[in-house]
C-alpha cells in the first residue's frame, strides 16, 4: 500500500532527524498529564470523506505506567449519495464516524530521547445515523510503538491492533451479527513544543489490516496539546 509506505518513510525520517539533533531532553515527557484537541479529516473507501474532531488525553501513574484515551467524532460528507440525486444530501440526519480508545501503557526509556511503548485496553469504532448505530466493532485493543524527542521536536510511530470481540450492524432496525474482523492501524505523528506546556501535533493514520466493506484509508489530524 503506497500510503502506508509514505507514512513509514515520513515517520522514519522524522525519527532520524530527531536522533541527529545535538540537544536532547531527559525524558519523553516531563509532565504527568496531557490533553490535546485536533481537527480531523478522514477518507474512507468508496470516496467518502468525513471531518470532525479528535480528543486525546492521559496521565501517568509512575514507574512507566500511564492511562491514555481517545475520542474521535467526524461527520461524513454523503453529498450525491441520496435519493435526490447528485448534489443532494443522503438524508436530513447526518451520518458520523466515532472511535473510542482507552489503554494502559508501559513506557520503557531506551535513552535520554527515545522510548518504546506498549499498551492494552478497550476499543470501539463505527458509524452512527441519527443517534443510532449503523455498524460497530469493539474488542481488545493493543498497540506498540516508538517515541523520539529531541529539543523541541518529537516523533512517534505506532501500530494499533483491535482484536474484534463483537461486530454488529443495525442498519435494518435490528442487531445483525456480522463476522468478527480484526482491524489494524498504523499511525505516525510529529510534534513541535511551542512552550513549556503547549505543543503542536500532526498525525497521519491509515488502516493496514482488516478486510472490511468500509476502510479508513487516510486520517489526518492537526491540533494542540497542553501538558499539565
Amino acid at each position: 500500500m503506497k500510503l502506508t509506505k509514505l507514512i513509514i518513510i515520513a515517520a522514519a525520517s522524522a525519527v532520524a532527524h530527531a536522533q541527529q539533533a545535538t540537544t536532547t531532553t531527559s525524558a519523553i515527557s516531563e509532565n504527568d498529564a496531557y490533553l490535546d484537541v485536533s481537527g480531523v479529516y478522514n477518507e474512507f473507501s468508496g470516496n467518502v470523506d468525513a471531518e470532525g474532531f479528535r480528543v486525546n488525553g492521559g496521565f501517568a501513574f509512575g514507574n512507566g505506567l500511564s492511562l491514555d484515551g481517545r475520542f474521535e467524532n467526524a461527520y461524513l460528507d454523503l453529498t450525491g449519495f441520496g435519493p435526490g440525486g447528485p448534489g443532494e444530501p443522503a438524508a436530513a440526519t447526518e451520518v458520523k464516524f466515532n472511535e473510542l480508545r482507552a489503554l494502559v501503557h508501559y513506557t520503557h526509556q531506551v535513552n535520554d530521547g527515545a522510548a518504546l511503548i506498549g499498551g492494552l485496553g478497550y476499543g470501539k469504532l463505527g458509524f452512527n445515523y441519527g443517534g443510532s448505530e449503523l455498524i460497530s466493532t469493539e474488542g481488545l485493543l493493543a498497540d506498540i510503538g516508538v517515541q523520539i524527542k529531541s529539543d523541541r521536536v518529537s516523533a512517534a510511530l505506532t501500530y494499533t491492533h483491535l482484536f474484534a470481540f463483537h461486530t454488529a450492524s443495525f442498519a435494518f432496525g435490528g442487531g445483525e451479527q456480522l463476522q468478527d474482523e480484526d482491524l489494524g492501524f498504523l499511525e505516525g505523528s510529529l510534534g513541535y513544543q511551542v512552550n513549556d506546556n503547549v505543543s503542536a501535533i500532526l498525525s497521519v493514520q491509515t488502516q493496514v489490516l482488516g478486510d472490511t466493506e468500509i476502510e479508513k484509508e487516510l486520517s489526518v489530524a492537526l491540533g494542540l496539546r497542553y501538558n499539565f
